[in-house]
């Protein structure tokens, strides 16, 4: 599978927030995720596996059911890529259906993720990534 191609996202997106073993085959140990701020309920930006669990964790205590499904990648540079997603899931509790469109700049390392940055709707990733 070619670093970066469609498949290859759809493989790092594939797996359950909490598993271990994925996690470590998808992301270095020294990542660094920055969420956006537009979503509520979240610290802001995450290092490290312990990190990203945390990070998975306020996903998971506000949906269920989360899916994450890649429509687009665009290489930006040596190993940054954009990938344009299409999340699903439904709020916790409330039952109520979500979807929408997020935005991911991703830094490539080693074909495992070292870095990334998490924007509201697809215009507005594009926008941070130089492409509108």
């Amino acid at each position: 599978m070619e670093e970066g191609s469609l498949e290859f996202w759809e493989w790092f997106y594939e797996p359950a927030v909490n598993d271990a073993a994925a996690i470590e085959e998808r992301w270095h140990p020294d990542l660094v995720m920055h969420q956006t701020p537009e979503l509520p309920g979240t610290a802001g930006t995450f290092h490290g596996y312990e990190g990203l669990k945390e990070g998975n964790r306020e996903l998971v205590e506000q949906m269920e059911g989360m899916r994450f499904d890649p429509r687009e990648a665009h290489q930006l540079d040596s190993g940054r890529w954009l990938v344009l997603v299409w999340i699903s899931g439904r709020g916790r509790g409330s039952g109520i259906a979500v979807e929408g469109e997020i935005g991911h700049i991703v830094t490539l390392r080693e074909g495992r993720a070292s870095q990334m940055d998490i924007y509201m709707g697809w215009k507005a990733a594009r926008e941070a990534a130089g492409l509108d």
